[in-house]
């Protein structure tokens, strides 16, 4: 649980197909709450973050630094990750 008490709170990156099943996974997980998604494709984002009520950010560096994102899935094909996360 975050401070708050509302869970903890995922930023999911990739909104492709396992992007879309992790989202859904962290919606059905008791004790987290989906906070936001990010794909570099805005359309598809936008339809994942749609599909759970929640807001697309276009950078995913900049929600690193908001409060209620307390992990990061990274749902991205392998050879992206090392950019993604350095």
């Amino acid at each position: 649980m975050d401070a708050n008490g509302l869970g903890m709170g995922f930023l999911v990156v990739g909104a492709g197909f396992l992007g879309a099943q992790r989202a859904a996974a962290v919606m059905a997980a008791r004790g987290c709450r989906l906070v936001a998604i990010h794909d570099c494709n805005e359309p598809s984002a936008r339809e994942v973050a749609g599909q759970h009520g929640v807001r697309v950010v276009p950078r995913y560096a900049d929600a690193l630094t908001w409060d209620e994102v307390d992990a990061v899935i990274v749902a991205t094909p392998h050879s992206d990750h090392y950019e993604q996360v350095r």
